[in-house]
């Protein structure tokens, strides 16, 4: 996965090409692909400011190489939906949200 707060991210897809799952908290859209089922990325939007964010999947890009380093790991911790949210908007890339 990867993400940049200064970047911007679009996904484009044919229409029924990508499935939308939503997990425990249903904050954050998980996109899959409906062809292969691949995990393409998560998008989330901040109900206050509609500003939507999100992580892509690099091993779905055409151009993998230029995203390759060291990952960073995430601690795993117990969050409340507020300080998810929080933590995305600082994190993770702006982008469109298809609805």
């Amino acid at each position: 996965m990867a993400a940049d707060p200064g970047g911007r991210m679009e996904i484009r897809a044919d229409l029924g090409a990508m499935l939308r799952y939503k997990f425990e908290m249903r904050a954050t859209d998980y996109i899959v692909c409906n062809r292969c089922g691949s995990y393409v990325a998560q998008v989330m939007e901040d109900p206050n400011t509609h500003i939507a964010m999100g992580m892509i999947n690099v091993n779905c890009l055409d151009d993998q190489e230029a995203f390759q380093q060291p990952a960073t790991p995430i601690e795993p911790m117990i969050e409340t939906l507020a300080m998810r949210r929080e933590k995305r908007a600082k994190t993770w890339t702006p982008c469109s949200f298809m609805r």
